[in-house]
């Protein structure tokens, strides 16, 4: 469908336009043009690259977002893998992924969140493969390109932090926020006085982006946050519960508090909540697993019927 799937992807796309005809997208605001430039920019270098600025097209921004969103789906399949060695978990748990409306709607438009997301999903998956080592703490890198594509993701850097500091890991949670600080910080300086000299990088990537907090919207937040999440939450600790994995739970904790404070913001939309879907999948996965093999079929079956319709359920 070539037209827009919303307002947003028209203002992406022109700003995109804009990047790769050399406009000086980072100025400050003036009476002539203005461009939010809201998003990360390794974004708009990317998207920049597939964009014919002759004849600009949605097409293969939304192929983009297509593969990420498959990418996204592949890796909760391989970490319901990992903590059941089924493949009949891990096809539930991408397909489980894939059902939500939310995951549709976002994953195939010009926007940033999936290939963000999908950065930041599989830095978490290898810090949880490499949770038992030094190794652990390299995935600082991809993490932080994450957040250079979108500056929504957060959780997952957060939740190994967490887990590190909980594990006495006291040298490798240092290492991990050095490494954090220190590419952050020189990105961040990097584009502010060197790629976009003379601009104002930070006003765009930092002031825009601080928007008011609504207690309206926060609790509507809640309200969705409740309604999506709560009997995938429990079929999740349920999980937990019985095999405890510290990185995964306080990566499904924050990921959750964080959406639905972040939904508070005004401007705020259903993408806030996409990271707990993704890391939910595989454990709901792994839920459903365990029920079944207790020998409560019905209770199995019957979990796995509401599960997999609940997703469907659009609310806003």
């Amino acid at each position: 469908y070539p037209g827009d799937l919303s307002v947003i992807e028209g203002v992406c796309l022109t700003e995109i336009s804009h990047f790769r005809q050399g406009v000086p997208v980072y100025a400050p605001s003036s009476g002539e043009r203005f461009n939010a430039m809201i998003y990360g920019p390794l974004y708009y270098f990317v998207a920049s690259r597939l964009v014919n600025t002759e004849l600009p097209t949605y097409f293969p921004l939304r192929l983009l977002g297509l593969v990420a969103t498959l990418g996204i789906a592949a890796g909760c399949a391989v970490l319901a893998y990992w903590l059941t060695e089924s493949l009949a978990a891990s096809l539930f748990a991408s397909l489980f992924y894939l059902s939500w409306s939310i995951v549709s709607d976002y994953g195939l438009t010009v926007r940033c969140d999936m290939v963000a997301l999908l950065l930041d999903y599989w830095g978490l998956l290898l810090a949880y493969r490499f949770r038992g080592s030094r190794r652990m703490v390299w995935v600082a890198p991809l993490m932080l390109l994450a957040f250079f594509y979108k500056q929504q993701f957060i959780a997952a850097p957060l939740a190994v932090f967490a887990f590190l500091l909980l594990e006495r890991r006291y040298r490798d949670a240092g290492r991990f926020v050095s490494l954090m600080a220190t590419g952050g910080l020189a990105l961040l300086a990097g584009f502010q006085f060197l790629v976009f000299a003379r601009q104002n990088f930070f006003l765009h990537f930092v002031s825009y982006n601080i928007t008011r907090f609504s207690g309206s919207r926060f609790a509507a937040g809640l309200v969705v946050a409740t309604a999506f999440f709560s009997i995938p939450c429990v079929l999740a600790f349920r999980r937990l519960r019985h095999s405890p994995e510290r990185l995964l739970e306080f990566y499904l904790i924050l990921t959750v508090v964080l959406s639905a404070v972040a939904f508070g913001k005004e401007g705020s939309g259903l993408n806030y909540f996409l990271e707990p879907v993704a890391i939910l999948a595989p454990l709901v996965g792994a839920g459903v697993l365990r029920a079944c093999e207790e020998r409560r079929r019905m209770v199995g079956v019957a979990v796995l019927l509401g599960i997999s319709l609940l997703p469907i359920t659009r609310l806003g």
